[in-house]
């Protein structure tokens, strides 16, 4: 399970969301489809189903099940 501040990769083609009331993801106010992969800055883990996410400047909320890790280690000295 990632944690908040974890860069994270979501594949292309995945649902993400964004709920009416920010404190449950109950009703969906809007969506979008990832058209290609992207990074994302995990804000929240919400339940063992979805974590708030931080894409293309706004919040969204994204199932577990389309996160993966990025593949940069925390302290990768060839990041400059």
């Amino acid at each position: 399970m990632y944690k908040t501040g974890d860069l994270v990769y979501i594949p292309s083609d995945v649902t993400l969301t964004q709920p009416i009331n920010n404190e449950t993801a109950l009703t969906v106010s809007r969506f979008i489809k990832t058209e290609r992969p992207t990074n994302a800055l995990i804000v929240a883990p919400l339940d063992h189903s979805q974590y708030k996410v931080f894409v293309g400047g706004e919040h969204w909320y994204v199932s577990h099940s389309h996160v993966y890790p990025t593949g940069q280690e925390e302290n990768d000295d060839s990041i400059c």
